[in-house]
């Protein structure tokens, strides 16, 4: 039996769930690009969406945040 695969949320529903993420944590972007050990302007891409974060960068997102990468897909994939 074959099991549906779901698609991965747009770049777009990522980085509104990552700019929620880090507004909840009341944390500037510079304050969380250096806990997600970035730059802003990589960090500011990732939220507008111009820009999909790698397997790296969500891991560190996801960690700063104190959940998982796949806790942090299903947010964005809600919204």
């Amino acid at each position: 039996m074959k099991t549906k695969r779901q698609a991965l949320p747009s770049p777009e529903q990522i980085g509104k769930t990552i700019r929620a993420l880090r507004e909840q944590r009341d944390l500037s972007l510079g304050e969380f690009a250096e806990r997600i050990e970035s730059d802003k302007a990589t960090l500011c891409r990732f939220e507008s969406g111009s820009r999909r974060p790698n397997l790296d960068a969500l891991t560190a997102i996801a960690t700063a945040c104190g959940i998982t990468v796949v806790q942090l897909l299903d947010l964005a994939a809600k919204s």
